[in-house]
């Protein structure tokens, strides 16, 4: 960190793939979420915007049809778009939480900090891994 903040032009390199890696994954599990349907209890009175839910009942949210619906996502909302997330998740649709591939609220899954902090890794190891073979291929 030391060297990127020495470095500024790096570090908002850096600071720009990130942003895109984190772009492209959040369209990725809009699209193919990891999980199709999330089912939640209410153990008490509670309310999703005017509707009214009782203690005790069993709810299942189908994320696959939330994340595909053109309401919240636009009339592309099959088109691969990571730019929708250009200015975080919480702006990329309509609806304010419109993304859950994970779930929310106390029962978030629990591999989603895993998956958060990986994807950056794996993406700059296979573009490293990428680049090394072009440049055996070049040197043949």
């Amino acid at each position: 960190m030391m060297v990127l903040a020495l470095h500024p032009e790096w570090q908002e390199m850096a600071r720009e793939e990130v942003l895109q890696v984190n772009m492209i994954l959040n369209e990725v599990l809009r699209l193919y979420p990891p999980v199709i349907s999330l089912c939640q209890h209410t153990y008490k009175d509670t309310g999703i915007g005017n509707i009214h839910l009782p203690a005790g009942v069993d709810l299942a949210l189908p994320m696959l049809l939330i994340h595909h619906d053109p309401e919240p996502w636009g009339d592309d909302v099959e088109e691969f778009r990571p730019e929708r997330f250009l200015g975080g998740v919480s702006r990329a649709s309509k609806e304010q939480i419109a993304l859950f591939p994970f779930g929310w609220s106390l029962r978030t899954c629990i591999g989603q900090k895993k998956y958060n902090s990986s994807p950056n890794f794996l993406v700059s190891s296979i573009r490293d891994s990428l680049l090394r073979n072009h440049v055996k291929k070049l040197n043949l």
